[in-house]
């Protein structure tokens, strides 16, 4: 399940906390492995609960603060071969827990200026950015919190236009940091049309909730 709290129906309540579309994700391929292992296949069945428990929080379907990512975790869990991360870039993205700008540039998270991490270690491979769409692709690792999920945010000017989660495993930056199980890759593409590309900027939030920058649009690739 994607999480559970149903607190406000039962004395004796049931919790579940700090779900996200990576954690989920790791969930469903744990889940997905251990069914395959021991069952045979016409036995291999996984449920999924649930597709909109609102009241309680087992919420699958698009919401206002992940979009299509509890979706696409599922997808890339059932197919291992889908590794690409895509931010979703409609309605579903902005309404709640807004990041923007303040005056002195630092990343804002519903008007509250974000701390700066120091601990963020990346590399941002690849970057494309036309008339109508960007791409952006690389990774990210807080050494101070290695498991935990790492939030991106892609800031046009001092508005945000995207976000997603660093949540595509690389073996090759997982062996670099001693840590097998790390998800740091990205790579998010939206189209969008894009005025000024010297106005962009690529942020990460760490689960502490710091900031680093990754990108300045300013041309230089931020290290």
């Amino acid at each position: 399940m994607a999480a559970w709290d149903n607190s406000p129906r039962k004395k004796n309540p049931s919790i579940y906390l700090g779900s996200s579309p990576p954690i989920y994700e790791k969930w469903l391929r744990n889940t997905i492995a251990w069914t395959r292992q021991r069952h045979l296949p016409e036995e291999q069945l996984v449920f999924v609960f649930a597709w909109n428990e609102w009241a309680e929080g087992a919420i699958l379907e698009p919401d206002s603060y992940f979009g299509r990512q509890y979706l696409e975790a599922t997808a890339r869990a059932v197919d291992p071969d889908r590794a690409v991360s895509y931010i979703p870039c409609d309605e579903f993205t902005l309404d709640r827990a807004s990041h923007a700008l303040d005056a002195e540039q630092r990343l804002s998270r519903n008007g509250i200026t974000l701390p700066p991490c120091y601990s963020t270690t990346h590399k941002i491979e690849s970057l494309y950015i036309s008339s109508d769409t960007i791409t952006i692709e690389g990774w990210v690792v807080d050494e101070d919190s290695t498991f935990s999920s790492i939030q991106l945010i892609l800031l046009d000017g001092d508005e945000e236009i995207a976000r997603s989660y660093a949540s595509i495993y690389r073996p090759d930056v997982a062996g670099k940091f001693g840590l097998p199980g790390l998800k740091s890759g990205f790579k998010v593409h939206l189209v969008y049309q894009c005025e000024d590309p010297t106005k962009l900027s690529f942020y990460a939030i760490t689960s502490d909730l710091a900031s680093a920058q990754l990108y300045s649009g300013t041309g230089a690739l931020v290290r």
